[in-house]
């Protein structure tokens, strides 16, 4: 993972570069590289209050770089009308297993903020891992996520 951290782990500002990568968890099941920015989450959390706690979530399968990892999971939350992507996560499986460690993961260790809503695809095993991790979270199904 050593690589991973070379490649994605900081920002493209020469002049000032900031870390990008939070974490890279390895299990027997799956493996999953976490990316955000601090900045980022500063502002999510002193400027989103509990009842606007909309989250997007979104898979992708055509930008993943070559090598372990199979998708890119983006998770993108609402401000005044605008969505933002917050965290980038590389994956080399999509389980309810992976999923519900990935968000038990953000939760524990980057920030404790409940999303209300979840706007997702029909992925199940996502869906289950929301409602274990999130138990009061509202998941909408959208069937073309390409509109975030």
């Amino acid at each position: 993972m050593e690589a991973v951290w070379e490649a994605y782990g900081k920002s493209q500002d020469m002049e000032n570069p900031r870390p990008f990568y939070t974490a890279c968890i390895v299990e027997d099941e799956f493996t999953y590289c976490i990316f955000t920015s601090q900045k980022s989450l500063n502002l999510i959390v002193d400027n989103v209050t509990d009842n606007q706690r909309k989250w997007l979530i979104d898979g992708t399968f055509s930008i993943v770089p070559s090598g372990c990892f199979t998708q890119m999971l983006v998770i993108y939350i609402e401000y005044c009308d605008h969505i933002f992507p917050i965290f980038f996560v590389l994956t080399d499986k999509k389980s309810s297993q992976m999923y519900e460690n990935l968000f038990k993961y953000i939760k524990e260790n980057v920030f404790d903020i409940n999303p209300a809503v979840v706007i997702k695809d029909y992925e199940q095993g996502l869906r289950k891992a929301l409602k274990t991790v999130f138990p009061n979270v509202k998941c909408i199904g959208c069937c073309d996520t390409r509109h975030y």
